[in-house]
């Protein structure tokens, strides 16, 4: 909790600055970016005082129903359904047709060397939060939920349409999360699940911006000019200040940064654009997610379902280098919410343990005149 007061505190005076500079509103966006998943600790420490890991997770599940029905109508019937709710995006599309080719891509919008992948496309739907990349992500979490609880049917349904959005980052967190749980029941050691998850996510970024910069992908250059735009000035500009929110961005030129590797400041990057905003204040956000990530209990007993959110939150923290939405509540402050459940839950079921040692030690004490009154409270 300390850590999570020092990082709003901080968060809040580099708002301040960048309200001065950027205008309010671009402040209090990147402060609702990189703060919400800092609250949800919050909230899920204080969830699970009370609720039990099961619980809460059968209600994520329950929650995400009604935006799946709606998800697979807009799959299903996307004209109709884009008539229905009238929608249209400025200066961009006027029709539902016009948003049904918007929202057409190729597959993992990627450029594909064999002909059929080539030929096949991706559908950007946006279901209730009308924004395909957060999207993708609920229905990751949504995905994580089900496995952990074992109800694996869920997965009938979510896999097919995390296929069809086509998101990239989300797609990479369930297949890199379900590979280190893998390893984690595997061996059954935490350790070692530790050193194979930082392995995995250094190749993971390496190999990545490797390949995002070969295709000029501006996730990629925007990792980059956050990174140049920390070095030289490591004390940070304020919130709002550069970011795809940003004025800058509607102003930038694409062909300069793609020829220098780099554009002039952060965007399409979580982690770019908060080391660009905050300079090194950013370790307070990583410091509440790296204290989290210590509290992991598969580090100190066997694994269990509910362990693979942590092994999820290490990858969704890693995949902020290439999208700005892995920081969202709805990706990271979901994920982190979870995980403050169950570091609450060992807490409280340590505690009930320690509360009936010390208890059946009293008893012993008091019983200890009476062989057979003793012999009792040592059998339970």
């Amino acid at each position: 909790m300390s850590v999570i007061i020092l990082a709003v505190l901080l968060a809040g005076c580099y708002a301040a600055v960048g309200a001065v500079r950027a205008g309010p509103t671009s402040a209090a966006v990147y402060f609702r970016e990189f703060i919400g998943p800092t609250c949800a600790v919050v909230v899920g420490l204080d969830v699970g005082r009370i609720w039990g890991f099961r619980t809460v997770t059968i209600g994520l599940l329950t929650s995400v129903v009604f935006s799946i029905f709606i998800a697979l109508t807009e799959v299903a019937i996307p004209l109709d359904y884009y008539s229905w709710i009238n929608s249209s995006l400025a200066t961009m599309a006027y029709s539902a047709l016009d948003i049904v080719d918007q929202n057409t891509t190729a597959l993992f919008n990627f450029g594909w060397d064999s002909a059929s992948l080539a030929a096949a496309t991706s559908f950007r739907f946006g279901s209730s939060l009308l924004n395909p990349i957060s999207y993708a992500y609920i229905l990751v979490i949504a995905g994580l939920a089900a496995i952990s609880l074992h109800r694996y049917l869920w997965l009938i349904v979510i896999v097919p349409l995390l296929i069809a959005i086509g998101v990239k980052g989300a797609a990479i967190l369930l297949v890199l999360a379900l590979c280190l749980y893998t390893i984690l029941v595997t061996t059954g050691s935490g350790r070692l699940t530790f050193v194979s998850t930082a392995a995995l996510l250094m190749l993971y970024v390496v190999y990545g911006i490797r390949q995002s910069l070969a295709f000029d992908d501006y996730h990629a250059l925007g990792f980059i000019g956050g990174w140049h735009g920390f070095l030289s000035n490591p004390l940070g500009r304020g919130l709002g200040v550069g970011g795809n929110l940003s004025s800058t961005a509607l102003n930038t030129n694409w062909s300069a940064s793609i020829q220098t590797r780099g554009a002039d400041f952060a965007v399409e990057s979580a982690v770019g654009v908060l080391l660009y905003q905050m300079g090194i204040g950013a370790l307070a956000i990583f410091a509440v997610f790296g204290s989290l990530l210590k509290a992991a209990p598969f580090l100190k007993r066997k694994p269990q379902g509910h362990d693979l959110w942590f092994l999820a939150l290490a990858t969704v923290l890693v995949n902020g280098v290439f999208q700005e939405e892995a920081y969202a509540p709805t990706a990271a402050g979901l994920i982190s919410l979870i995980c403050a459940v169950v570091v609450m839950n060992e807490g409280r079921q340590v505690t009930s343990l320690n509360s009936r040692v010390t208890q059946l030690l009293g008893r012993f004490d008091s019983a200890a005149g009476s062989p057979a009154s003793a012999a009792k409270v040592l059998s339970q």
